[in-house]
């Protein structure tokens, strides 16, 4: 669901259904870990400014889906807060509750833009994506309900229902974990990383899918986000990261001029044809093909609306000078 400015800073203060799978270590849809969810929790990120193609087509179809979902389970009530009955971090926004009988109603999308997320049983079980298990098991632990319905809009397969009921040991453990990450690091402002993936084996028993794993490793899209104090200067305390960036960095350049070289060489044998067949392998093509057209910005400018149709675009540029 599309959140206002309030609402996504009253989930600051709160861990959500959806955070809960980022924190126990499965992969998300958002690619977010326990780490991202820390920084979010903590208030350390400044807003995302790009929404994904996808996130966008989930938003526009919940109405829909919803509407699917009155018509076949009776009136909802929409965009529901609820929470942990016995208190702690934990809540939940609800897509929908059923008015007679307080069954919450979770509403996804997926293969609309781009492929299918996940793995997707048979109408009527709970076999859904494991992350949105986790989230539906939070549902059903604040809201009590014995049953909770998942209706998804999946690409090839049309509206499908899932039904998804109360699993008592993992709602338990759910809520240990919870508490124990929101205590331990958001409360505390503690830093999970190198400490929060064997906490999760030993004191939770919890496999991680990829284990040996860090849910904790840093994602380039979420600490770009990072708020910056303008002119701050810090002693960087870990050289060799700094060092291994530069080498993989240089690493890639060397790699492109390689391929730039490899790459002269088969368009000087293609000559001047436009494509060619590979013996036993395939086909090159070199058509051309239509870009972005090409603005005149000395000419706007000279006409006066270059103002008007131009907005700043700051952004950061990570450099490394070498101390002489």
């Amino acid at each position: 669901m599309a959140l206002t400015a309030l609402e996504i800073e009253a989930r600051k203060s709160r861990i959500g259904a959806s955070d809960v799978a980022s924190i126990f270590g499965l992969p998300t849809f958002k690619g977010r870990n326990a780490f991202s969810t820390w920084l979010d929790k903590t208030d350390q990120l400044e807003p995302e400014k790009k929404v994904s193609a996808a996130i966008t087509a989930g938003n526009r179809l919940e109405p829909v889906i919803l509407d699917y979902a009155e018509a076949a389970f009776g009136a909802l009530d929409r965009n529901v807060v609820v929470f942990d009955p016995q208190g702690g971090p934990l809540a939940s926004t609800l897509d929908g509750r059923v008015i007679a009988d307080g069954r919450p109603v979770e509403a996804k999308t997926s293969g609309i833009e781009g492929p299918i997320h996940g793995t997707w049983g048979e109408v009527g079980t709970d076999d859904v994506p494991d992350g949105y298990l986790i989230q539906t098991q939070v549902q059903l632990l604040c809201t009590g309900a014995e049953v909770c319905e998942l209706v998804a809009l999946l690409g090839g397969r049309g509206f499908c229902e899932f039904k998804i009921e109360p699993m008592d040991g993992l709602i338990a453990q759910i809520r240990a974990v919870t508490e124990d990450f929101w205590t331990r690091y958001v409360v505390a402002r503690k830093d999970p990383r190198g400490d929060w993936a064997d906490r999760l084996r030993t004191a939770h028993g919890v496999q991680l899918e990829c284990d040996p794993c860090d849910p904790c490793e840093p994602v380039l899209e979420t600490v770009k986000r990072y708020k910056r104090v303008p002119k701050k200067l810090i002693t960087f305390a870990n050289p060799d990261a700094v060092i291994d960036w530069q080498a993989k960095r240089q690493a890639r350049l060397d790699a492109e001029k390689l391929e730039d070289a490899a790459q002269a060489i088969v368009l000087a044998d293609m000559a001047d044809a436009e494509a060619a067949e590979v013996v036993g392998a395939g086909q090159i093509t070199n058509y051309e093909q239509n870009g972005a057209p090409i603005i005149n910005r000395e000419a706007m400018k000279s006409d006066g609306v270059w103002e008007k149709y131009t907005t700043p675009n700051a952004f950061r540029v990570m450099r490394f000078k070498r101390a002489k």
